[in-house]
């Protein structure tokens, strides 16, 4: 998952968040003034990087930067952590 902070004119708000709305595993999670909030969900590295490529020549935007990123394979989504590896509170 990566999280991008687009700006885009004003004027070209809707049709951007449209189209980003329109790919498979992303989100706008706000928008606000010309910047949107997006997430990217793939488990192909090279989606991500398309996507922000895309993102950076789109018309209407100003620029779209990369300022998360976070990769776990699926496989350890169902990992099961053992109570003695947990975080324990101070005495």
């Amino acid at each position: 998952m990566a999280g991008v902070l687009v700006q885009a004119l004003a004027a070209a708000t809707e049709e951007v968040t449209g189209e980003i709305l329109g790919w498979p595993g992303s989100q706008v999670h706000a928008c606000e003034g010309g910047k949107l909030v997006v997430t990217l969900e793939s488990e192909d590295p090279s989606f991500i990087v398309d996507r922000i490529t895309r993102l950076q020549h789109m018309e209407g935007v100003v620029s779209a930067v990369l300022v998360s990123e976070h990769s776990t394979p699926l496989a350890a989504a169902n990992e099961v952590i053992p109570h003695d590896l947990l975080p324990q509170d101070p005495p």
